[in-house]
């Protein structure tokens, strides 16, 4: 990453990152003729692209401070996807994909953050993380299965929030 930093109090920043997502759907079933059933749907998403964001910080007094942040990313998906359908032995449905399609991510976190050492802080907080245009389980699955392969498409998006904890070293 390449940062900027203005007045100690925000920074800016751009680079590269990479995101390995990949999101699974498995059910097996059996009726009492013993006659079984298995049907799974897997996403795998490999985006490298670039990201940039920015920081702003409020320091409260010696050792607390406080900062909000933002992020945002385009990458490229090389996605490699299977749909599989198999009813009493028989294929019912089959499609894989590998081709490389454009998803993008936003962040949003808030920090507080508390000085241990100089060069130590403990840091926790709260943070938002949503990938758009990636191919997950829920947008490839359908209810209905016919003889014909199911589509396979990158309309998914995928969110992620809750607490974090961690160390910071200047």
């Amino acid at each position: 990453n390449r940062t900027w930093w203005g007045s100690d109090v925000a920074k800016a920043f751009w680079g590269f990152r990479y995101i390995n997502f990949q999101d699974e759907f498995r059910l097996s079933m059996a009726n009492a003729a013993g006659e079984t059933g298995y049907h799974q749907i897997r996403g795998r998403n490999q985006m490298f692209g670039l990201h940039t964001g920015m920081e702003v910080l409020y320091d409260i007094g010696y050792r607390l401070s406080f900062s909000y942040g933002a992020k945002l990313g385009g990458f490229g998906n090389a996605a490699s996807n299977t749909i599989q359908h198999l009813n009493a032995g028989a294929i019912r449905g089959f499609n894989s994909i590998d081709q490389t399609e454009f998803s993008w991510n936003a962040e949003f976190g808030i920090w507080g953050r508390y000085k241990l050492t100089p060069n130590i802080r403990l840091r926790a907080g709260y943070e938002l993380f949503a990938l758009f245009n990636v191919y997950d389980a829920e947008s490839m699955f359908s209810t209905r299965v016919a003889n014909v392969a199911p589509l396979i498409n990158n309309t998914g998006d995928a969110l992620f929030h809750g607490p974090t904890i961690g160390f910071e070293i200047y």
